[in-house]
C-alpha cells in the first residue's frame, strides 16, 4: 500500500481515497493473474487507495501463459524499473459496472486523470483511450456520433484529445502550450464541453497548464464498456500504438483543480515515515444528485405606500347656472328657453318662436303677416340666459406617497439545465499517517526536461 499517495489523497481531494476509482502502480508487485486449466492472462491489480480494490483489474492482453506463473512471467518481462512497456502489449479492464458512483444512465460525470510515462519514440499513441463510434440510421436520417475519448501523444511530443461527435465528426484538440520531456508526470480533467491538460515539474514545485474547449458535448462510455491503455480501437492505426512506458494512472471522479492535482501526484514519487495510532475521515462518493436549474429574477415593478404627505390643496370650479327674466313679445317672435338636466348634471338653452296657444294659426290675406297667420298681439313671457360663475375649493388631508419595488419570480417556463451534487458518506478510518515526506532518491530528477526547444522564428 502507497501510504503516502492515500495520505495525500485524503488531503486534497474533496471526497478523499473514495474518490479514487483506480490506481495502477505498474511494479512487480502488482502483477497477477486470471484464468483457469491451460488458458491464463497476466493482470495488473488495482492498488489502494482505490477504493474499488478487487475491481477493475487490468488484463494484459498479449501476456497470455498455460499456466499463472508463465502469464506473470511474461507481464514481469515487460516491467522495467516499476515502468511497464506498453509497446509489449496493451492492458485492457472492463468497465466501472461496479463502481457505486457511476449510475448506468450517467454519460456526463466529470473525471480527473492523473498519469506518469516515458516516450520512446516519436511517432504518435494512444497512451489510454475509450473512444466507441456508433451510428444511427433509421432510413430517413444517418449520421455518425461516438462515446468516450483517446488520450495520447503526437509526433511533435503534444499531449492531445481525440473524440467524435455527431455535428463535426471527428476532431482532436492539443496542448500546443505544454513542452514535455522524455519522461513527465501529467494530469488531465474532463468535463462535458472541456478538458484541461497539466504538465509538472515536482523538484522546483511548478506546473503548467492548458485549457481547450469543445464545440460539442463529451460524453463518458457506458459503464460497461472496456477501457484501454497503450492503444484504443478507434484510433489512427489499432493494437499497441504507444511507445514508451507507463509508470502510474490514477483515475479520480469529481472535478479537481491542477494545483490539487500536483500535490496528489508527488505520492507517485515521494516517501515518507509512517507513524501509527493516527486516525483520518474519508468522504466515501455514494452516488450523485440531479437537480434542474430554473432561471428567477424580476419580473416586474409593483407601487407601495411609503408614508403621507400632510396639507391643504384649493381648486377652481365654473358653475353654470340658468337665470331668467321676463319680457314681452309679439306673436312669433324669436327667445330663448332655458332647460335643466336630470339629477342637476347641467343646463342648456334652445332657441324657439312664441306662438299663442289659443291662435288657430291659418291664412288670412296676401301679405306675410296674413299669410302666416299671425295675431297682433303682445305677451309677457320669461327669456332664458345662462351665467357662469367661479368657487373656490380648499381641499385638507393627507396624500399617500408612493415607490416602485421589483417582483422576484421565475424568468422563464422552461428549466435551462441541471446541476450535481456529490452524495458521500464519512468513513473513520485508522491507521498510519506520514511524517517527513520526501522524493525517492531515484525519482529526483527523472521527470526534469532534459533537451531545450527552439521557439524563436528560424532563419
Amino acid at each position: 500500500m502507497n501510504q503516502t499517495l492515500a495520505t495525500l489523497c485524503d488531503a486534497y481531494l474533496e471526497g478523499g481515497t473514495g474518490s479514487v476509482a483506480l490506481y495502477y502502480s505498474f511494479d512487480s508487485g502488482s502483477v497477477s493473474s486470471v484464468g483457469a486449466g491451460s488458458n491464463y492472462t497476466g493482470t495488473f491489480l488495482n492498488e489502494s487507495p482505490s477504493f474499488s480494490v478487487g475491481s477493475l483489474n487490468g488484463l494484459v492482453m498479449d501476456a497470455t501463459g498455460s499456466s499463472a506463473n508463465a502469464a506473470q512471467n511474461l507481464v514481469k518481462a515487460s516491467i522495467e524499473n516499476d515502468s511497464f512497456n506498453l509497446a509489449s502489449s496493451n492492458i485492457k479492464y472492463g468497465g466501472f459496472s461496479g463502481i457505486s458512483f457511476l449510475r448506468p444512465e450517467d454519460l456526463d460525470s466529470e473525471f480527473c486523470y492523473l498519469f506518469s510515462f516515458r516516450k520512446t519514440h516519436s511517432t504518435n499513441g494512444v497512451l489510454f483511450g475509450s473512444l466507441v463510434k456508433d451510428s444511427f440510421d433509421n432510413g430517413v436520417v444517418n449520421f455518425s456520433y461516438g462515446r468516450g475519448f483517446n488520450v495520447g501523444v503526437n509526433d511533435r511530443n503534444k499531449l492531445f484529445f481525440q473524440g467524435s461527435d455527431s455535428n463535426v465528426g471527428d476532431y482532436v484538440l492539443t496542448a500546443e502550450s505544454l513542452e514535455l520531456g522524455t519522461e513527465n508526470i501529467c494530469s488531465l480533467k474532463v468535463s462535458p464541453y472541456e478538458v484541461t491538460f497539466a504538465h509538472y515539474n515536482l523538484e522546483d514545485d511548478e506546473f503548467n497548464q492548458e485549457y481547450l474547449r469543445s464545440n460539442c458535448k463529451i460524453q463518458n462510455n457506458s459503464h460497461t464498456e472496456p477501457f484501454y491503455i497503450g492503444g484504443s480501437p478507434t484510433f489512427l492505426k489499432s493494437g499497441k500504438t504507444f511507445s514508451g512506458y507507463i509508470d502510474n494512472l490514477m483515475i479520480i471522479s469529481g472535478s479537481y483543480n491542477p494545483s490539487d492535482l500536483k500535490a496528489v501526484s508527488s505520492g507517485f514519487v515521494a516517501t515518507g515515515i509512517p507513524v501509527s495510532g493516527a486516525s483520518f475521515s474519508n468522504e466515501i462518493v455514494t452516488g450523485h444528485s440531479v437537480s434542474l436549474i430554473t432561471p428567477s429574477g424580476v419580473t416586474g415593478y409593483q407601487p407601495v405606500i411609503t408614508g403621507y404627505l400632510d396639507g391643504a390643496t384649493t381648486s377652481d370650479l365654473i358653475q353654470f347656472v340658468l337665470t331668467s327674466s321676463s319680457t314681452g313679445i309679439s306673436d312669433g317672435t324669436r327667445l330663448m328657453t332655458g332647460y335643466v338636466l336630470p339629477n342637476g348634471s347641467g343646463s342648456y338653452l334652445e332657441e324657439t318662436s312664441h306662438l299663442y296657444k289659443t291662435n288657430i294659426y291659418r291664412p288670412t290675406g296676401d301679405d306675410a303677416f296674413a299669410t302666416l297667420g299671425l295675431t297682433d298681439s303682445g305677451a309677457v313671457v320669461d327669456s332664458y340666459s345662462i351665467e357662469t360663475t367661479r368657487v373656490t375649493n380648499i381641499i385638507t388631508g393627507s396624500v399617500p406617497l408612493y415607490k416602485f419595488v421589483p417582483i422576484t419570480g421565475i424568468l422563464l417556463s422552461a428549466p435551462t439545465g441541471y446541476s450535481k451534487t456529490i452524495l458521500s458518506t464519512t468513513n473513520i478510518v485508522t491507521g498510519d499517517s506520514i511524517e517527513n515526506l520526501g522524493f525517492i532518491p531515484s525519482y529526483k530528477t527523472k521527470y526534469k526536461k532534459d533537451y531545450l526547444y527552439f521557439l524563436e522564428r528560424r532563419l
